[in-house]
Formats: structure tokens, C-alpha cells, sequence
């Protein structure tokens, strides 16, 4: 397949407009909608049970917004796209497999019914697709390359260290009340 997505998401679409519907309207949910108008992948709509973020989105990005699943999914989407705190993915994950609409997660920390989510995907022959961003980054593939390599031996250990200071990564909002604040849902727990 193609290096640009802009050429493989045209072949997938073929003479049809694809519908898209976000899930959750937050940084990460904002940022999957600038890349589908970049993209001009289809139609585009959000979710959200926040007023506010929906009437930001709508604003800033000319998308239809939706507060209720119920109305979100009359929309009649052909991709879901979770951005919800870690601990909604599987929820909507499985809403989407029950209709039988593709769907991409983004990176969960959260596993609680992980593995009931692959079986339906099975059973319902419906493409999930986890968020993989750090595997593409070029420092990852750079280390990934040295250790097959084996530029510089066998590996022993590996000590990994991620922080961030949490008042500093939202500052629009009080980081206590989302979800990295939280140690069940924080990837910063979970490292």
C-alpha cells in the first residue's frame, strides 16, 4: 500500500464519501478532525456528552455535533473514531462491533474488556484499529533498528522513562479532573 494516506484513503473510498464520527471532543478528538479535513476524507461529525466541546468543535471546525449516543449514531457513520479517556474505549469500541462499523482507539491503558472487544471484532468480522503512534516515531524505529542490527550487542536491559508535568499538559482545565489525573487512567501510571 502507498506511503501517502492521501492516495490509499481516495482507493478505499473509491466514488463514495466515507462518514466519521469522533467520539469525545477533547485535544486528541480535535486534533483526528483537523486530520480528516486535511485529508478531505468525507463527512465528518462529533460526539460528546460536553455541551461546551461540541459547541467549540462546531465552531472552530463546521462539523454536526451530537450530545446523546442515540443521535450520534443516526448520523449512520462508516468509522468511529474513539477519543474518549481510556476507560470509554472499550465501551464505544463495543458499540461500534455490535453495528458493525469499523472503528480506531486511540492508545488505551485501560484493558478492562480488552480481550470480549477482539472476540466480537471476530465474531462480527469488524476492523479495530489500535492508535500506534509511538511505533512510527523516528527515535523508536532508530532503536528498534540498532537492536536488529545488533550494533551494539545483545540487550540486557531497557529502562524507559516517560514524565510529564501534569498542570502544564491542559492548562485550559484543572488536570485533577481528567482522565491522566486519575492513576486507573493515566498513561503516566501505566508506563
Amino acid at each position: 500500500m502507498e506511503e501517502n494516506p492521501q492516495v490509499w484513503l481516495t482507493e478505499l473510498r473509491r466514488d463514495t464519501l466515507m462518514k466519521f464520527l469522533v467520539v469525545g471532543l477533547g485535544s486528541m478528538g480535535r486534533r483526528r478532525i483537523m486530520n480528516l479535513q486535511t485529508l478531505n476524507a468525507g463527512e465528518i461529525a462529533g460526539f460528546d456528552i460536553r455541551q461546551e466541546r461540541c459547541r467549540e468543535v462546531s465552531d472552530r471546525f463546521g462539523v454536526r455535533v451530537f450530545m446523546t449516543p442515540e443521535d450520534a449514531f443516526s448520523f449512520k457513520p462508516d468509522a468511529l473514531i474513539v477519543s474518549t479517556p481510556p476507560d470509554r474505549h472499550v465501551e464505544y469500541g463495543m458499540e461500534a462491533a455490535e453495528r458493525g462499523i469499523p472503528f480506531f482507539l486511540e492508545a488505551s491503558v485501560v484493558d478492562d474488556g480488552m480481550d470480549e472487544l477482539i472476540e466480537l471484532c471476530r465474531q462480527r468480522n469488524v476492523v479495530g484499529v489500535p492508535s500506534c503512534t509511538m511505533r512510527f516515531h523516528p527515535a523508536v524505529r532508530m532503536v528498534k533498528r540498532i537492536i536488529e542490527e545488533k550494533e551494539i550487542g545483545k540487550p540486557v536491559t531497557f529502562l524507559y522513562h516517560l514524565g510529564q508535568y501534569l498542570p502544564d499538559w491542559h492548562p485550559h482545565e484543572d488536570y485533577r479532573s481528567f482522565y491522566v489525573g486519575k492513576r486507573r487512567t493515566s498513561p503516566m501510571s501505566h508506563a
